[in-house]
């Protein structure tokens, strides 16, 4: 008769085209034997550097889903979420490297409070600085915590944690859902966690755990112009979805006069001084505004 071994944490990585900063990442999670049972996943978005192979070569014990296409960051990872097998899900970025004793702690971290439904820990750059990766105010939302309050020694309560390493409870992806589909990079941790806190769960930033995390090695693959384009269809998505109609259309007016101001600006700017960080400025808020305009990028 066979036995179902129960995992203790299934730990989810999307990756395109960085196949030395994930073998790096899962060499950090096979680095010394964990008292956890771990289940690793990776959801290769169509790589064309041999990522997907080098999984399957060298850490066969990794359970590899290959995409046809890049399905983007939410879609690829609520992929290895139904793929999953654990009551406790790790979603972390190809380009971390973490401690195999921090995983065992942040999980002993989310199961000491029953309402704890998200977790994340520091991040740390290659420069050996404390990277951005929480937040105690969703946009145009509420806020949560006390902002100016942050205990060098313990857990924060939030608003939100960086989707890099963002640790989550079966049962609270359950109760909300996956990540939202419509988002293809950019925001989609945000609006996740702010569904979290609507029903209920507590975000909760932990200052004593930390990994390293080299930040955008895949975003760097992307030409500038494309990533703000990514920037502003989600940000439009996400205040569609998560503000009420009237707030809505108060960030709109606001968005649209931005850009309006800042086209006539960096225009005027760029006659006079003809520099290309000008001209650069005209492009991006020419994006900003069509996206913002158009019934159909961004819904």
């Amino acid at each position: 008769m066979s036995s179902v071994i129960q995992q203790d944490l299934s730990i989810i990585i999307v990756n395109w085209n960085t196949k030395n900063e994930l073998r790096a990442c899962l060499s950090s999670l096979y680095s010394k034997p964990s008292e956890l049972a771990l289940e690793v996943i990776v959801v290769d978005n169509a790589s064309s550097d041999g990522s997907a192979d080098m999984v399957e070569q060298e850490y066969p014990q990794v359970i590899l889903i290959r995409n046809s296409e890049n399905v983007g960051y939410a879609r690829a990872n609520n992929l290895g979420i139904r793929r999953s097998s654990s009551q406790n899900v790790l979603l972390l970025n190809s380009d971390t490297i973490v401690n195999p004793d921090v995983m065992k702690e942040t999980l002993e971290l989310l199961r000491s409070d029953s309402k704890i439904g998200v977790l994340g820990c520091k991040l740390i750059g290659t420069d050996g600085k404390i990277q951005e990766s929480f937040n105690h105010q969703y946009p145009f939302g509420p806020t949560v915590g006390n902002p100016g309050t942050i205990p060098e020694d313990g857990l924060v309560e939030c608003a939100l944690v960086w989707g890099a390493y963002m640790m989550v409870k079966r049962e609270a992806i359950d109760q909300v859902g996956m990540l939202d589909d419509d988002f293809f990079m950019f925001y989609e941790d945000v609006e996740w966690c702010w569904r979290m806190y609507d029903a209920g769960w507590k975000i909760v930033y932990d200052t004593n755990h930390s990994i390293k995390h080299l930040c955008r090695a895949s975003c760097g693959q992307v030409k500038p112009r494309d990533i703000d384009q990514y920037l502003f269809i989600s940000e439009k998505i996400m205040y569609k979805k998560r503000l009420p109609y009237p707030r809505y259309k108060v960030w709109w007016r606001k968005r649209f006069l931005y850009h309006i101001r800042c086209i006539a600006w960096y225009s005027l700017l760029s006659m006079i001084t003809r520099s290309e960080y000008s001209r650069y400025r005209v492009r991006h808020h020419l994006d900003g505004y069509r996206i913002l305009t158009s019934s159909k990028a961004g819904g």
